[in-house]
């Protein structure tokens, strides 16, 4: 599967918009956590085509990388898992879940020579220090990262990655946020009740 740049571009104002929409209409759909808002991966898996355009996205750049596996980051996120799972199923790869809530350590993640170098997924990307932490964890158990795709990017990246790991991101908040800013016949109230939720 190969895509130039535009239609790329075009994937992911898809997502952007839809991500723009449904954080419209489900305000539930921007979660409070302890390192701070993000949006819940449920948005991508609604209406159909929003779905379609993710997986086709991710098996994009999963492709393009050139990795054996992939592994979920998903810190319990069973949307995330899902759209991971489907997109592993169809590219006929080993996807493997590293719970950070309930598997610490992630010992039991056992990742084989033979399917590795691997592709990680996050839900979000906040900033390097939070990105550099979780591929710092497989390079301490020695399973080989090439990339790291983040569903949204919260904050904008100020460097890049040293090294053989390419980043990734579908979508960012500031995308979202100026998509949602030309929606029409919002009160100011609810403008504001809006951008109030990316914090």
């Amino acid at each position: 599967m190969d895509f130039d740049e535009e239609t790329v571009n075009g994937f992911k104002q898809i997502i952007t918009e839809g991500l723009a929409c449904g954080a419209f209409l489900d305000p539930a759909a921007i979660t409070v956590e302890v390192d701070g808002k993000h949006i819940a991966n449920r948005l991508f898996q609604n209406p159909p085509h929003m779905i379609e355009t993710t997986l086709k996205l991710l098996e994009f750049y999963i492709s393009r990388a050139n990795v054996k596996s992939v592994i979920s980051f998903t810190e319990n996120d069973q949307a995330l898992t899902a759209i991971v799972t489907q997109t592993c199923y169809k590219m006929e790869i080993p996807f493997f879940v590293y719970d950070l809530e309930n598997d610490q350590g992630a010992d039991s993640q056992f990742v084989r020579p033979e399917v590795v170098p691997c592709s990680v997924i996050i839900p979000y990307s906040i900033n390097e220090n939070q990105v550099l932490e979780i591929i710092g964890r497989f390079e301490q158990q020695k399973v080989p990262i090439t990339q790291v795709i983040a569903m949204v990017e919260e904050n904008p990246m100020k460097s890049g990655f040293s090294g053989e790991i390419e980043y990734i991101t579908l979508s960012d908040w500031t995308s979202i946020k100026n998509r949602i800013k030309l929606f029409k016949n919002l009160t100011n109230e609810k403008m504001e009740d809006l951008m109030s939720s990316f914090g």
